[in-house]
């Protein structure tokens, strides 16, 4: 009968150690895929920006090398 007890504590405690390491490995994950979404909003940003700059830029005076538009800016200066 001891035994039993026994064994049962021991099952008991082993359930709840395993529970928590679920539960831990469960958040981690979370939390590394709400970083890289991050990541790709942030990505995604970045990319809208430079199309957005290319659109506004003059036909022919985009310089692919420099990534940015090589003519005069509408608020330059004269």
């Amino acid at each position: 009968m001891r035994a039993t007890v026994k064994i049962i504590a021991v099952f008991a405690a082993l359930s709840i150690v395993g529970a928590f390491g679920i539960w831990f490995w469960k958040q981690a994950g979370n939390d590394a895929r709400i970083s890289i979404e991050r990541q790709d909003n942030a990505a995604g940003n970045n990319a809208d920006d430079a199309r957005a700059r290319f659109d506004a830029c003059p036909v022919g005076l985009w310089d692919y090398g420099a990534g940015k538009c090589r003519g005069a800016q509408a608020c330059g200066r004269n």
